[in-house]
Formats: structure tokens, C-alpha cells, sequence
């Protein structure tokens, strides 16, 4: 019996309080690490929720129908495998079962797991599987398992590298949106210069949007007004101007006006001040005009190659997943030959007379290294598991509100610790006491 398994008895029938393991940090450093390399996006609950069921002993996962709990089971379960861990996932209702396997199909393929059941199908694939490995052990398994290995290696390094790159994305993402607050900052400062605009110059021309169809404000025109200013400046101290210079600053004057439709030029053709803040103005227009456009572009920009490098990191996690569970079914197996085949025979006996003593010949620990994902209904489990103490490093119980106690236990005592998912408003658990001793909650 666990250490878990014990307390919870001790708890229960004692009366006392007990203590459990519980959010051990540094297992949830690695669970941290082994969820950026599954291709499954998770709400921070749902993350929290995956770390404390492998950091504490007991943990309890609630939440109405619809809420993810499936998805987050199957999060778990993919965890399982890159902590090179064995989990077991039971239910009262197979179609609970089958939600999950689903998913783990998706990602893992056809061969991901033991799924422990009376359907002869799946036991004639079970026994496929382990013979094929049990081949595979032979001639050339060095060979293979090297080439798993550098596979497996290829495969997590051209992951992180693109996880690395969405992380830069990210924070371009994170930059640009600061911009785009700096942006709308500037429209509201571009509002009060409109407005400015329309009382000190001509307010026609916001009505018609002349403004919005000028062209981009060249700089040269900051020299044109600086000319302007020295020969109003000459004329107001009575100086001579040179006839080329007046020439030169009327035709300023003349291309001015033209450019940015100021009709109000021909009244006060040589008001320099006025005219820097007509310009001033346009300037401000135009600069907020260009900073939304660019905002825009860069954006639109980053989100697409957020959304396709999201694609990409997908596909590698994949690959990663399926090449680092070939591989530690692989190594495993050669390490447990013997195991494996007695483990295959139980696949061909159906009588329990006969299937009882073959199980206590098999060295289940190690079986469960070699597949690490178990799923099926509570009511088969005895059919290829033994009832023996710690063989998971987890048990999960999905649908609780349809397990009793006798159901559940043991399902608890084959493994070291234990999650119970369902929905706390149907949850009978309560009443039961055996889970009101100490549970985690995480929505």
C-alpha cells in the first residue's frame, strides 16, 4: 500500500489529521518545463492544476461539464510521458475513457497506450504492439535505439528553438501594443491640434478631409519657412532685400500655399509666425497619421507569425512526443525481455485461473516503464493488473461522481498518488469523508 493510500486510511479511520505531500516546488520546476513541449494550449488554471497533481499527493481537479477537464487530463497525461512517468486514467463510463483516448490519439498515434478492456480488438493490438517490440529487440537494436535517440534530440532542440522564437515574437507582440498606447496618446493629441487647427486656420478644410489627402510632409518646407522669416524680419527692420531673395521667398510663398491648400496665405502672405504654426500642425497631423499605419502593419505583422509559428511548434511537439515514446518503449523493453513476454501471454488467456498466476510472474514495474500511459474502466482493471501496491506513479479518476469507494480504492492502491476529477457539485465524495481529509482545488 502507498505511503498516500495509508494516510488517507489512517485519516479516516482515526479521526486524526493527516499530512500529505504537497506543492513541492522543485517537481513543479520540471512540470513547468515538460508542458512547454506539448502541443496543447492551457488556460493558467489548467497549468496550475497539471503541477500540483504531480507536486502533491493528492490533488482534486473541479468543474462543471465543458469546462476543459478532459483536455486537461490529457495535458496531464502527455506530461507523464516526457517526465518519463506512468499514469493511470480510470472512470466508471467508458465514454469519459474515450474522450481522452481520443485526444491522445491525435497526438500520439494509434500505439500511445495499454487500454485495459474485454474488447478483443484491443487485445489482439496490445499483443501486436508488444511483439513488434519484443522484435524490435533483437538484431539491430543498438542500431535503432541510437537513431531513436538522435531523432528524439533533433526533434526537442528544433522545438525549443521555435518556442524560443515565439517567445520573441511575443515580446515584439508585447512592444508593439506599447506603441500602440504611445499611438493613441498621439490621436488624442492630433485631435487638439485639428481642433486648433480649424480655429486658427480654415476649418474647411477639416470638412472636406483635405488634411487626410495631403502628402507626406517633406522636409525641405522647414528651410522654405526659415527664408520666410528672415525676409519678414528684413522688411520689418526696414532693411533692403535682395530682389533674388524676395523672388525666392515668394515663390515659397507661392508653392506653399499650393501644396497644403492654405488660401489664407494671400491676407497675411508675410505672417512667418503664423505660418510656422500652420505647418506645426500639418506636422502633427501627419506624424500621427504615419505612426497608426505603421502600428497597424506591425500588428497584423506579428500576430500572423505568432499564429504560424504556434502551427509549426505544434507539428515538432508531435514529432517529439511520438519519437521519445518509441524510444522509451524501446529502451525499456530490451532492459525487461523477459517481462514483456510473459506480459504479451496474459493477451492470449482468458480463464482467470490461468491468468492470476502469470500475473505474479510478471515484474509490473517494470511493464509500466515500457508503457507509461494506462487508461481503461475500473471494473477491467483486474484482467491484465494485479493487484499490486505503487505500480503507477499516478492514478487519475475521471467522473467521480459516478465512482463509490470500493470502486475507487483499487484503482488508489496501484498507484503513489492520486487526482480526482469531476464536478463539485455532483461529487458524492464528501459524504463519503474518504477525500474530505485534505484535497487541492484547482478550477
Amino acid at each position: 500500500m502507498s505511503d498516500t493510500l495509508r494516510k488517507l486510511f489512517h485519516g479516516v479511520l482515526t479521526g486524526q489529521p493527516v499530512q500529505f505531500r504537497i506543492l513541492d516546488q522543485g517537481v513543479q520546476e520540471e512540470v513547468g518545463h515538460s508542458l512547454r513541449l506539448i502541443p496543447m494550449p492551457l488556460s493558467r488554471k489548467q497549468e496550475e492544476a497539471i503541477r500540483n497533481a504531480w507536486s502533491s499527493d493528492l490533488s482534486y481537479i473541479q468543474g462543471p461539464p465543458g469546462t476543459g477537464k478532459s483536455h486537461t487530463i490529457t495535458a496531464l497525461m502527455l506530461t507523464a510521458l516526457v517526465l518519463e512517468k506512468s499514469v493511470l486514467l480510470v472512470s466508471h463510463k467508458k465514454a469519459a475513457i474515450d474522450v481522452v483516448r481520443r485526444k491522445l490519439h491525435e497526438m500520439l498515434g494509434e500505439e500511445f497506450a495499454i487500454y485495459v478492456g474485454n474488447d478483443a480488438s484491443e487485445r489482439d493490438r496490445t499483443k501486436r504492439r508488444i511483439g513488434e517490440l519484443i522484435e524490435q529487440c533483437g538484431h539491430g537494436f543498438n542500431e535503432r535505439l541510437s537513431t531513436l535517440k538522435t531523432q528524439e534530440e533533433r526533434a526537442k532542440v528544433a522545438l525549443l528553438n521555435t518556442l524560443t522564437r515565439i517567445q520573441k515574437e511575443e515580446r515584439s507582440l508585447g512592444l508593439a501594443l506599447e506603441r500602440t498606447n504611445a499611438n493613441y496618446r498621439a490621436q488624442e493629441d492630433h485631435l487638439r491640434n485639428r481642433a486648433a487647427y480649424a480655429r486658427d486656420f480654415q476649418e474647411g478644410d477639416l470638412a472636406m478631409d483635405i488634411l487626410s489627402a495631403l502628402p507626406d510632409v517633406p522636409a525641405h518646407w522647414t528651410n522654405t519657412l526659415e527664408r520666410l522669416e528672415e525676409v519678414q524680419n528684413q522688411r520689418f527692420m526696414g532693411e533692403d532685400i535682395p530682389r533674388k531673395d524676395l523672388l525666392r521667398a515668394r515663390l515659397g510663398l507661392v508653392g506653399y500655399r499650393r501644396t497644403f491648400n492654405a488660401e489664407w496665405i494671400a491676407e497675411e502672405p508675410w505672417n512667418a509666425h503664423r505660418l510656422r504654426a500652420h505647418y506645426a500642425s500639418i506636422q502633427a497631423y501627419d506624424a500621427a497619421r504615419k505612426e497608426r499605419k505603421q502600428i497597424h502593419i506591425k500588428l497584423n505583422v506579428v500576430r500572423r507569425t505568432i499564429h504560424d509559428l504556434q502551427v509549426q511548434a505544434e507539428e515538432q511537439s508531435r514529432t517529439y512526443l511520438r519519437t521519445l515514446l518509441r524510444r522509451i518503449q524501446l529502451e525499456n523493453a530490451y532492459a525487461a525481455g523477459g517481462d514483456l513476454k510473459k506480459f504479451q501471454s496474459l493477451f492470449r488467456l482468458r480463464r482467470p485461473s490461468l491468468v492470476k498466476p502469470l500475473m505474479e510472474q510478471v515484474t509490473y514495474s517494470s511493464i509500466t516503464r515500457i508503457f507509461p500511459i494506462w487508461l481503461g474502466e475500473m471494473r477491467n482493471l483486474g484482467g491484465v493488473l494485479p493487484l499490486q501496491s505503487s505500480i503507477f506513479d499516478m492514478a487519475v479518476v475521471d467522473e467521480a461522481s459516478q465512482v463509490n469507494i470500493p470502486e475507487v480504492v483499487p484503482a488508489f492502491y496501484r498507484a503513489k498518488s492520486f487526482v480526482v476529477v469531476g464536478d463539485q457539485k455532483q461529487l458524492g465524495l464528501e459524504a463519503a469523508g474518504l477525500f474530505a481529509i485534505n484535497r487541492t482545488y484547482e478550477e
